[in-house]
């Protein structure tokens, strides 16, 4: 289900928002459950709390719409990959006091 699930979503994207799916943003289907579970993905090691064009309630709407369409109850839930940090960056935020 998830396989078909995810090629839905990325052929809606592609083409209903080419630009941003160019731009190397994206949405992937992480879970199947009671809800399904998407993730917003970053192009490069961007991340949260990075801006995701996709982020919007226009597209929550337009994705609850589509899983509901399919067979999915409910509105999805929604993850969001964080930025890496480097190994400096880690060490100055342990020594924070």
């Amino acid at each position: 289900m998830e396989a078909s699930s995810q090629k839905k979503i990325t052929a809606y994207v592609n083409g209903h928002y080419p630009d941003v799916a160019k731009g190397g943003y994206s949405v992937q289907v992480l879970e199947i459950r009671q809800r399904v579970i998407l993730g917003f993905n970053y192009p490069g090691n961007e991340g949260y709390p990075s801006y995701h064009p996709l982020w919007t309630e226009l597209f929550d709407a337009e994705m609850t719409k589509l899983l509901n369409d399919n067979g999915y109850a409910g509105k999805p839930l929604w993850a969001s990959q964080s930025k890496s940090i480097s190994a400096e960056q880690l060490e100055k935020l342990y020594q924070q006091k």
